[in-house]
């Protein structure tokens, strides 16, 4: 998983400099083999262990056991999840916007395969 996750990362770094430095040259070959190169370093890169790089992408395992119908016990860190007495997950506040924006994206690609 972490190793998709750093590909894509420099994928998307590649690109940013591709887009800012290279795509108004008129050298089309050398933009050719910038892209096709960086799409392989791309891939090769995250097999490299970078120490400071896999740091970033540590994350914490949060186990939820079910313990009836009414409550909820999380195990692990408790400060990013709680949760309330009426039984509403309490999540940090950037979920609920992708939630909202992956909603609408979902109603607008519904809308324009229909129409």
């Amino acid at each position: 998983m972490n190793y998709l996750i750093i590909a894509n990362t420099y994928l998307f770094l590649f690109y940013i400099l591709y887009y800012f430095l290279l795509s108004k040259e008129t050298f089309f070959q050398w933009n050719r083999i910038y892209l096709v190169g960086s799409t392989g370093l791309s891939f090769l890169l995250p097999i490299i262990h970078l120490d400071w790089l896999q740091d970033l992408f540590k994350t914490s395992t949060v186990m939820i056991a079910r313990t009836n119908l009414d409550t909820v016990t999380i195990y692990g860190n408790p400060a990013q999840a709680e949760v309330t007495e009426s039984g509403i997950l309490n999540l940090p506040v950037w979920i609920y916007f992708y939630a909202t924006g992956c909603l609408v994206s979902t109603i607008l690609l519904i809308r324009r395969a229909i129409y």
